[in-house]
């Protein structure tokens, strides 16, 4: 029974519950995030951020140099998303502040 629980908790901290792609905010540049930035990882690796507009730039910047095949163009529609729904001043984050507060 113990080794069972070890396994489980192993488990749990080796893949932790992610939130799925299809839970992100609905918006323009959702599908390219989708696809650009899961097919890596998943989406609670940015989800979990309030950067600003210059540091999603940069994070984006990092990933195509990694290898992430994002255009020039997808770059800039993932940097909105981001931005609008995961930066500073976003609605999303104010939220999440707020809980982390109580």
């Amino acid at each position: 029974m113990k080794i069972a629980l070890a396994i489980a908790a192993l488990l749990a901290f080796t893949f932790p519950n992610t939130a799925p792609a299809q839970d992100l905010p609905d918006g323009p540049g959702k599908n390219i995030v989708v696809k650009a930035c899961t097919a890596c990882h998943g989406s609670e690796q940015f989800s979990s951020k309030q950067n600003t507009k210059d540091d999603w730039k940069a994070v984006v910047d990092t990933m195509i140099g990694y290898g992430a095949e994002i255009g020039k163009e997808d770059s800039g529609v993932i940097v909105e998303y981001l931005t609008k729904h995961f930066g500073k001043e976003s609605k999303i984050a104010s939220v999440r502040g707020a809980r982390a507060k109580r």
